[in-house]
This record gives C-alpha cells, structure tokens and sequence, in this order.
C-alpha cells in the first residue's frame, strides 16, 4: 500500500502500516495472510469466493478447478505470472 500523504511505499510493522518517510500510520483490518508450503507469503489473501476459479489440474490432487492471478511479475516484454490455488487441497503454484 502507498502511503496516502506523500506516496511511499508503507511497511508492515505489527498490525499496521507505517511510511518510512513520513511516518503515517493505518491500521490494518480484515486483513489476512495465508501461507503456501514454502512458507512464502500468498497473494490470495481475501476470501477465496472473491477471486476467478478455471477450469485446471491440480498437480497434487488432481482437482479440476483452481483459483488464480495473474500478475506481471518480471519486465513487461515478458509473459505475466499466472498463479494458481487448487480449490479442494489449497496447494498453490505458478505458470511463468
């Protein structure tokens, strides 16, 4: 999140948000973060029902429909990352 003053980017400290460079604060609700096997930080954060499901094979189970994202994670002359969740197991991976 950018901070709504000066336009920084905020840092998570505690249960809040903070601007290193000007010192704003929000609070930080409803807010949570799910963990993948990794133990990296998930970007389906919100509740699975509000994210777009497909039709794909979840590699570990099996399953036919996965939520997904689809973010552009290296330089824009590149293919975007498209990440998946499986909706019965929960295991999560990506597509470059």
């Amino acid at each position: 999140m950018f901070c709504p003053k000066c336009g920084a980017l905020m840092k998570k400290e505690g249960d809040a948000l903070v601007c290193p460079k000007c010192g704003e604060k929000k609070k930080l609700e409803n807010t949570t973060f799910k963990f993948n096997e990794n133990n990296k930080q998930s970007l389906f954060r919100q509740a699975e029902e509000k994210y777009p499901t497909t039709v794909h094979e979840c590699p570990k189970c099996h399953n036919k429909e996965v939520y997904y994202i689809v973010r552009q994670t290296r330089s824009a002359d590149e293919a975007p990352t498209v990440m998946y969740k499986c909706t019965k197991c929960g295991y999560q991976w990506r597509e470059y």
